[in-house]
């Protein structure tokens, strides 16, 4: 097979990168594995995709690298036993006759322990290789086939696929959907609007049709907010099923339907029904939980769903149109499950914010260079690739100087920096959908103010400094990927990665905040780089924070889900950091703690009277992103501060010096006390 090992990795990597957000993908775990398995079988495992959680599927994924000048074409036994092999982990999983071929701490377990532990609950299981090569007129697609109950889809990304996805201004691949391939002869209609380039169509579509359609395609249907939130939280609902089940008749009357948008839908009129008769790029926006609870019925459940009726609100539109048409459909739409504004956060002002600050924000010059250059932020997936593609050579080349390839972020990537930077790993870690929505909750609105007006009361927040500190945690966390990668043969066994890189960052500020400290992001900023002396200290941390990762509690297998959990923090937080040394010139001391000490000369415990008379920490417990920065420990040493109101209440027994770490750590997160 491949022998271009790394070429491929890198192939992977890439490629995950950009299709991450179409559903059919999804966020990658790169891994590295290679065994043997029944039969004589030589398996083979580049990376696997996050348990889609809306259907249930999951993804593994083989790379294959071509370093041929000439463009070559796709070889029909090559890329078969590709699939083979990826099919054989599949089956070796399910009947668990891998255990002892991968070793735990191989992330390839992971994709293992899902296979095995799910194989019940598995719909469908995508097979993806991914190549730069070409396909031939004449090779012969698979499409898919069953493993028990679990549906087997064979995507094969070739080099023409990908270009079109590059290409394009999409970010998922578009679904061509012909009723009459479900023996059906469309869906009737009426229609309701035709204005300003949008049609708007109010349907009756048939349960089973909508289960056929759904099982075919899956989360590939569902707007991809939607399906995060299913993910999270979502499941079958039991109030669909037992309607299903006991009143079949009344289901059109209960359910509220489903809202849905597609780039182009053809009708066909007749004298008697006028039906829509296929339909392209279809979107469920509301109404996912609806439509994966009627396949469950029938599938798992065994229902039968012939007087079953799901009225649709269909809207036709543009794809240009539907970026910022589609979060409002959503989020104005009478649903079951009420999704907020934030789970609908690309086109939030926030992004458009930082946007227009990374195009006008010139970076220092780094050492040996002659000309500033600026960081990229993409807002939409392939924003930057897609500016490039019209240029001619001049205009592309004076873009790349302005804005390398390599200092390039998208909302994603910022999503990371940021969550690791509030010590929230175990979001990150959680992948890049998933992560995001986690961050869009810290823009959601808690308070009677409109979105517009929450918005405005923040907006401060995120302003140049902030875009600064996020360039600079980028750099950071690039240098720690690269210092990792390297050290593979020396300390560093091969896999979980992302997690050591996102723990090692979390870690780096619980040590300053827990110090009483703030970090300088200045001299990273202005070097635009980090120097040897730090990147040893980050080496230090990550060497640390691997072995704590590697070594789950007893009863914890799967270090991928493992390093998802808050525990899992709390357990690297809690590790002995005490020799790892932070140079000076990285450090902001606080002022809090010692400059009381100094300025009135007051011991320790003075300074805790002071603030417990002035309601310090009364105010500090009403702060809004208490809940956001400080962690349960935290939290419960606050409310228990704001219990006393004076010295006498504090017991004998009181670690005074915690106080004064907890309100370091407040105010190193933003936090200032307005007095009395």
């Amino acid at each position: 097979m491949n022998e271009h090992l790394v070429d491929s990795l890198a192939l992977v990597r890439e490629v995950a990168e950009r299709i991450s957000t179409d559903p059919v993908f999804g966020d990658l775990e790169l891994v590295d594995w290679s065994g043997v398995g029944s039969n004589n079988r030589s398996l083979k495992l580049h990376g696997f995709t996050d348990l889609d959680t809306s259907d249930n599927s999951f993804g593994l994924v083989i790379g294959d690298w071509s370093d041929e000048d000439n463009i070559e074409s796709v070889s029909q036994s090559e890329s078969d036993r590709y699939f083979l092999s990826m099919l054989g982990f599949v089956n070796d999983s399910i009947k668990a006759k891998l255990k002892e071929n991968i070793v735990k701490s191989n992330s390839a377990y992971e994709a293992y322990i899902t296979i095995n532990q799910l194989k019940n609950k598995l719909t469908r299981i995508r097979l993806h290789l991914i190549t730069n090569k070409i396909v031939g007129s004449r090779y012969k697609f698979k499409d898919s086939e069953n493993v028990g109950d679990i549906l087997i889809e064979y995507h094969l990304w070739d080099l023409s696929r990908l270009k079109s996805i590059y290409e394009s201004n999409r970010e998922r691949e578009s679904i061509s959907i012909n009723f009459s391939d479900f023996t059906s002869t469309g869906i009737p209609f009426i229609k309701a609007t035709d204005m300003d380039g949008i049609r708007s169509f109010l349907c009756v579509i048939e349960g089973n049709l909508l289960a056929d359609v759904f099982e075919k395609y899956g989360s590939r249907l569902l707007e991809g907010n939607v399906r995060s939130f299913l993910g999270m939280k979502g499941g079958v609902n039991q109030g669909i099923r037992n309607t299903v089940k006991n009143h079949p008749d009344l289901f059109f009357v209960y359910n509220n339907g489903i809202a849905a948008t597609a780039s182009e839908v053809n009708i066909k009129i007749t004298e008697g029904s006028d039906k829509i008769v296929s339909i392209s790029d279809l979107q469920i926006v509301n109404g996912g939980q609806t439509t994966s609870s009627l396949l469950n019925a029938r599938k798992k459940d065994k229902l039968s769903l012939n007087n079953i009726f799901v009225q649709l609100k269909l809207s036709e539109v543009s794809h240009d149109a539907a970026a910022n048409l589609i979060p409002k459909i959503a989020e104005y739409s009478n649903t079951q499950n009420k999704i907020s504004g934030s789970d609908f956060f690309s086109n939030h002002p926030f992004h458009q914010k930082m946007q227009i600050i990374s195009r006008r924000l010139l970076a220092p010059t780094k050492t040996g260079a002659r000309n500033n250059s600026k960081w990229y932020y993409e807002r939409s997936r392939g924003q930057y690739q897609n500016e490039r593609l019209y240029l001619n050579d001049g205009a592309r080349n004076l873009l790349d100087t302005e804005f390398p390839f390599n200092q390039l972020i998208n909302k994603t990537d910022l999503a990371k920096y940021d969550s690791s930077f509030r010590e929230k790993p175990y979001w990150t870690s959680l992948g890049g959908d998933s992560n995001f929505i986690k961050f869009a909750s810290h823009f959601t609105n808690k308070t009677s103010l409109s979105d517009a007006e929450y918005w405005k009361s923040i907006e401060n927040n995120y302003d140049e400094n902030y875009f600064k500190k996020i360039i600079c945690l980028a750099i950071i966390w690039k240098k720690l990927e690269k210092l990792i990668s390297d050290a593979r043969g020396d300390w560093y066994e091969g896999d979980y990665r992302a997690q050591i890189v996102t723990y090692t960052v979390s870690s780096l500020f619980y040590i300053i905040r827990n110090r009483g400290g703030t970090f300088n992001f200045k001299n990273i900023w202005e070097s635009q780089s980090i120097d040897q002396k730090f990147e040893k200290i980050i080496e230090q941390i990550a060497i640390i924070v691997q072995t704590s990762l590697l070594n789950p509690p007893q009863g914890i297998s799967n270090v991928g889900q493992w390093c998802k959990k808050d525990k899992c923090w709390e357990v690297v937080s809690a590790l002995n950091f005490n020799n790892i040394a932070i140079p000076d010139e990285y450090l902001i001391p606080k002022h809090g703690a010692s400059e009381l000490s100094q300025n009135d000369n007051m011991d320790t415990n003075t300074d805790i009277s002071k603030l417990t008379n002035i309601q310090y920490w009364v105010q500090l417990l009403k702060w809004e992103n208490a809940s956001t920065y400080l962690n349960v420990k935290d939290l419960e040493l606050l409310k228990l501060l704001s219990s006393f109101n004076n010295m006498t209440d504090f017991p004998d027994s009181f670690d005074f010096a915690l106080a004064l770490k907890l309100k370091g750590k407040a105010e190193a997160f933003g936090f200032e006390f307005n007095g009395l």
